[in-house]
């Protein structure tokens, strides 16, 4: 890291994680991202894969993975081997050459999920040259390794949902409650849901939202919204 630059907390987890891997495994291939509340996802890095690889499975052949960005059809699956997903289906056998252009014989997908649902994922290519003992040992670090990565993930998440909040109440002078009040609208979250995830009443929230209104310059929950998000 350069002196005197600041990374994102997320942007520095990745980084570091990636690294580590390679370190413990000898693994050159490899990608990570984070999704969001929709799915969308929200940091995105790789190592060691062209960018013809990258312009590819994001043109056309991500819908040919079976395990894409989501997961959600593996709800039980945490450490997975694409070879044992992948059938003689026509859309398997064209994903199987598309990674064959590249000389990947095989992909280790680590998947790691915050209250069920998908939080960010990790995937390593294994090349052709890496022989059946190669593969084993990688396999077994990544479900080793699986329980550490997904702990600092929570942390560093909650570290940049903090930065987040910070950001928004110094921009506005909102207070750290008006603040995750914002952050809620700007989810989605009716004022009863905010109520509930924050334990007070919907009398207090309206209260907070009158303050941010304020705050924000804006007489309205859409305009509140576009406001917080365009200047993120």
């Amino acid at each position: 890291m350069e002196q005197g630059k600041h990374r994102p907390s997320m942007e520095q987890f990745i980084d570091e994680t990636l690294n580590c891997f390679t370190r413990v495994t000898g693994a050159q291939a490899l990608a990570f991202y984070t999704c969001g509340v929709h799915q969308e996802i929200c940091y995105f890095e790789r190592r060691g894969l062209p960018d013809a690889f990258h312009r590819l499975y994001v043109d056309e052949m991500y819908h040919l993975d079976p395990f894409d960005e989501h997961m959600v059809d593996f709800p039980d699956v945490d450490v997975a081997l694409l070879s044992n997903h992948l059938g003689m289906h026509e859309s398997h056998r064209e994903y199987r050459q598309f990674l064959s252009m590249f000389r990947i014989s095989n992909i280790i997908e680590l998947v790691f999920r915050s209250e069920g649902h998908p939080q960010a994922g990790m995937s390593v290519c294994l090349p052709e040259a890496c022989d059946d003992q190669a593969a084993a040992s990688i396999l077994a670090a990544a479900r080793a390794l699986h329980p550490y990565i997904g702990f600092n993930l929570a942390a560093s998440s909650a570290i940049a949902e903090d930065d987040a909040r910070a950001n928004t109440g110094g921009r506005y002078g909102l207070s750290k409650r008006e603040a995750q009040v914002a952050e809620l609208v700007c989810r989605g979250f009716s004022n009863g849901d905010v109520a509930s995830s924050l334990h007070v009443s919907v009398a207090t929230v309206k209260t907070h939202l009158l303050h941010i209104f304020d705050k924000a310059g804006v007489t309205s929950r859409t305009a509140l919204v576009s406001r917080l998000l365009a200047s993120q």
